[in-house]
């Protein structure tokens, strides 16, 4: 009796118990809190200095947060002090790839939810920004100026720059060089290798010499004595100018010989040797300065013999397949076949006249058209003159023709001296517009508008030294002053922008930084889609 009584006792007891876990399993399954992480918004192709900025958004089931939810943080596997905490902020400074995943743990029931999204972070010069090239303590100085913009108080983006001075002794540990001249950016085929970018040709006189930098990491690619054919040098090579083609390569030197180069192959920057013996045109040594212009629909470089007085080019590969008058000069047609504006100086025989500027421009918008030139002439009587016209190229003769001359007389003297930068807009509705600096003050012409005039658009802090605006889809321009000072001015509607304030985008502030007496200022494109690669 008292056997079965115990069983009967056991039973009762086990039921009782497993009824009570059944009841506290219910109960907590209906109880969890459960937590939905919202997905990660922003960018997710970042620089290194880049801020990735999460406040993740939190949805409870039951309406209400969770005290005491335990928050990690992860990158690529590893977390570092501070991340323990709802928010995550953090000015990233690692090259690498991978997730960063967010783990929020309930404590009241251990359970742990999971949000993740993968980052990829370059360099931090592998980014939209600006290149300046000073001369500080007889040195040359090189700066790279990200662009970079952050939200203001009132919730508005506004620009907010990063610069890094002196940016290539701070990646290689020494001196760039001495007697600093010019700045190129240039290209190469990024067919099977879309991580290359564009390298950077720094043009001195003195120290290592002309040196051509990565654009990602600003370090030392190549310097010009390794570039020449047996690491010899010409005699009197002092260098003072450069461009790239797709395989025509050109340097210019104090005295207007001009050293080239055929590329074996465009899929590398440095695929041959420059020749010592200098170009030749009619069998004559030329004697030139080279003008920059894209070359992506016409195939060449630009240049002004100034012996004879006459425009030239210099021919780059007519295709991708042949290499058929490959680095040959010609001389520019004089004038068109028909439409011939009155007065007309044909350009291959300037005559009596200076030739004062000459500048590029894309004639409208998109890449698949001719190159536009902006030049401005001084006569023998003194008057000046501009020259807008478009050069095409038949592809299968290599034989070009002038389309769209205009010609306008243009009261330049009040606002120019020998110190004077003109500058012609390249890109998009800004490209109706050339910028002429005296000093300290810059002025506006609108190519489009010759009647307007010249304006005062805009008075600098110092004497006006270098301009550039190669800012594709954009318009905005970078000026170089020689007081140190770095300034980016908004040109889009240009002329009629009223204000300093609406005109001045940012500027390098004032008393405390000084990049150096600024000779040359570039904006780092990175991929050269506009000038003549795929």
């Amino acid at each position: 009796m008292n056997m079965k009584y115990n069983i009967f006792s056991l039973i009762i007891i086990v039921l009782f118990f497993t009824n009570c876990y059944d009841d506290k399993g219910n109960y907590s399954y209906h109880d969890i809190n459960t937590i939905e992480i919202g997905k990660f918004t922003g960018s997710t192709s970042l620089a290194v200095g880049d801020t990735i900025d999460i406040k993740p958004e939190l949805t409870f089931s039951r309406g209400v947060e969770t005290e005491g939810l335990k928050y990690t943080w992860e990158w690529c596997g590893k977390t570092r002090p501070g991340w323990n905490k709802k928010d995550f902020y953090w000015i990233t400074d690692t090259l690498s790839s991978g997730y960063l995943v967010l783990r929020i743990t309930d404590p009241n029931t251990g359970v742990t939810y999971i949000q993740s999204q993968s980052y990829t972070i370059s360099s931090e010069f592998n980014v939209d920004g600006w290149i300046v090239l000073g001369d500080k303590d007889q040195k040359s100085y090189l700066t790279f100026v990200k662009e970079h913009t952050k939200e203001n108080e009132k919730g508005e983006d506004v620009w907010a720059n990063i610069v890094y001075e002196d940016v290539y002794k701070l990646k290689s540990h020494s001196e760039l060089g001495t007697l600093p001249v010019k700045l190129h950016e240039h290209f190469c085929n990024t067919r099977n290798n879309h991580d290359l970018a564009a390298n950077i040709m720094v043009v001195q006189q003195g120290g290592q010499g002309m040196v051509d930098l990565d654009g990602l990491t600003f370090q030392k690619v190549i310097t010009i004595d390794e570039a020449f054919a047996n690491h010899t040098l010409p005699v009197d090579f002092k260098p003072v100018n450069t461009m790239s083609m797709k395989r025509v390569d050109l340097i210019e030197n104090y005295d207007g010989k001009i050293f080239s180069r055929v590329k074996v192959s465009d899929d590398l920057y440095h695929s041959s040797s420059y020749l010592q013996t200098p170009v030749t045109l009619d069998g004559e040594e030329l004697h030139a300065h080279i003008y920059l212009s894209t070359f992506k629909e016409n195939g060449f470089a630009t240049l002004h013999d100034f012996e004879n007085n006459r425009l030239v080019v210099i021919l780059d590969q007519t295709d991708i397949y042949s290499s058929t008058n490959l680095s040959k000069p010609q001389v520019m047609p004089g004038k068109p076949s028909e439409d011939i504006p009155t007065g007309w100086v044909p350009l291959d025989n300037l005559g009596d006249n200076e030739l004062i500027h000459l500048g590029y421009y894309n004639p409208s918008l998109g890449v698949s058209q001719p190159v536009g030139f902006f030049m401005i002439l001084k006569d023998k009587d003194g008057k000046y003159w501009t020259q807008d016209f478009i050069v095409n190229r038949d592809w299968a003769s290599s034989n070009l023709y002038l389309s769209d001359c205009r010609r306008n007389e243009i009261d330049l003297a009040p606002y120019i001296n020998s110190n004077s930068v003109i500058y012609t807009l390249p890109f998009e509705d800004a490209s109706d517009y050339v910028l002429i600096s005296k000093d300290k003050e810059l002025y506006l012409y609108c190519r489009q508008s010759p009647k307007d005039g010249i304006k005062l658009f805009y008075t600098c802090t110092g004497n006006v030294t270098a301009i550039n605006a190669e800012v594709w889809y954009h318009r905005r321009a970078g000026i170089g002053l020689d007081n140190g000072q770095f300034v980016i001015l908004n040109m889009r509607d240009g002329k009629n922008l009223q204000t300093d304030e609406e005109k001045l985008i940012w500027q390098t502030p004032k008393n405390a930084m000084n990049l150096g007496k600024i000779v040359d200022v570039r904006f780092k494109v990175g991929s050269g889609d506009n000038w003549g690669w795929n």
